[in-house]
């Protein structure tokens, strides 16, 4: 494998050691973010995993961005910067390039928790050989203070959703599935696991394998967001009515974020299918991130 700065240098890389443990491909993409691509990196490093092949893919960022990517160069295979067509072309470019056995994207200014690589090679070495192993996604302000954790296992309506960020997918998924749609904007990833989700062997870790910062390119458009997702719904089989029941809600859902996050005071809230539920059984505030 290659690896290629912004101006096209090649070099050699390093190599890998397919019979200890599998290769881990990381692609992460950034715009503008030095200090979030820097936890980022950091996060990904401290995983002390040896087969590590880490891919940044940056979309023409300022000199400030680029910086932090040449400051970790030695332990980057591969990164580029140049104009992309958004952020899923971007995660596009990056599987395309990967050459690792497990690929998990995590974009900047989000964080892989500690052990999630070692969590997620023992889930796929178990017994069921699953092709895709996804967890649970602590969602937390812009100063990584805990809000919530964003559980699958505790969502109220099974709309297919997974965190992103702790998903990681075998490479033959990606080549018998294909990759992500680029006309939809913010909801390619939620389509791609609806286009996978019952055709592949999935594997739930019931734990956080990722921080996430709470303000992201979905949840700031929410409107788009709601179109998107009724859209992939759609396209991928789930029956009218609940589509649209899913849809109101998601909308339903944001209406009481932004209210909450006025009325009360707590700018970094979001609503989200389980924080009514638990506030309810556990009677703690879903405010402070209790829950």
């Amino acid at each position: 494998m290659e690896y290629f700065d912004v101006s096209g240098m090649a070099r050699q890389s390093m190599k890998f050691y397919k019979e200890i443990e599998p290769i881990v491909s990381v692609v992460t993409v950034v715009l503008n973010d030095p200090d979030g691509l820097t936890n980022t990196i950091e996060s990904v490093l401290n995983q002390n995993y040896s087969n590590l092949e880490f891919i940044i893919i940056d979309g023409g960022s300022k000199e400030k961005t680029i910086s932090v990517i040449k400051r970790f160069d030695d332990s980057i295979e591969y990164w580029s910067s140049e104009k992309d067509k958004g952020i899923y072309d971007a995660m596009n470019k990056g599987i395309n390039i990967s050459s690792g056995d497990i690929i998990g994207i995590l974009n900047a200014g989000d964080c892989y928790c500690k052990n999630t690589f070692s969590i997620v090679q023992d889930a796929f070495n178990s017994s069921n050989h699953p092709q895709v192993v996804f967890g649970d996604v602590i969602m937390c302000k812009q100063n990584k203070d805990k809000l919530y954790t964003a559980s699958v296992k505790k969502r109220i309506f099974k709309d297919g959703w997974m965190p992103h960020p702790a998903v990681f997918v075998k490479r033959e998924v990606y080549e018998q599935f294909g990759r992500f749609d680029l006309k939809l904007r913010v909801s390619a990833d939620y389509d791609f696991m609806l286009r996978i989700k019952s055709k592949t062997k999935m594997k739930y870790v019931e734990q956080p394998l990722a921080k996430m910062n709470i303000v992201g390119v979905s949840t700031s458009n929410y409107l788009l967001k709601a179109k998107e997702n009724h859209y992939s719904r759609k396209k991928n089989g789930i029956p009218v009515i609940k589509n649209i029941l899913l849809t109101a809600f998601s909308v339903l859902s944001q209406i009481i974020s932004d209210f909450i996050r006025i009325i009360f005071g707590f700018p970094e809230f979001r609503f989200e299918n389980n924080s009514l539920l638990l506030w309810v059984r556990k009677k703690q505030s879903v405010f402070m991130g209790n829950n």
